[in-house]
């Protein structure tokens, strides 16, 4: 049987890696018991770098890569049709703090039939509702 599948979002990569964070423990005990395969979309990556380049600079940025590299953990691609629904979810919530980032995940879930995310983001993946109505279901 396929283990269920997990979108990942920036601030729980960020916390997954960066272990001065102070819920790096939390998500680390949540990465390595949820029986799932977290998913990384690769539009979250640059916002991770940010954090870390802000966080250490690009030595940090260049470590976070390498461990993130020798994890090999699944990587997935925005498509052209999933800029179209994050367009439309950008229009549908315009009011929001909604960013390309959160949109690009509710599209790949879409798109890939997930209906789970890893975030510290509870705000913003609490507003956000998939094409069928319904909202992510958020790890931890």
């Amino acid at each position: 049987m396929a283990l269920p599948k997990v979108l990942v979002d920036s601030s729980f990569l960020y916390a997954l890696f960066r272990k001065a964070d102070p819920d790096h423990q939390a998500v680390r005990a949540i990465f390595e018991t949820v029986k799932a395969e977290f998913i990384i979309p690769q539009v979250v990556l640059t916002e991770v770098a940010w954090l870390f380049n802000r966080a250490g600079g690009m030595p940090l940025v260049s470590a976070f890569l390498e461990l993130l590299a020798a994890a090999e953990l699944p990587l997935e691609q925005v498509t052209y049709n999933d800029l179209h629904r994050v367009s439309e979810l950008m229009r549908q919530y315009p009011g929001t703090k909604l960013d390309l980032v959160d949109c690009c995940i509710v599209a790949l879930a879409e798109r890939l039939e997930i209906n789970r995310v890893a975030t510290l983001d509870r705000r913003d993946f609490s507003i956000i509702r998939t094409q069928n109505g319904s909202f992510l279901a958020i790890v931890p």
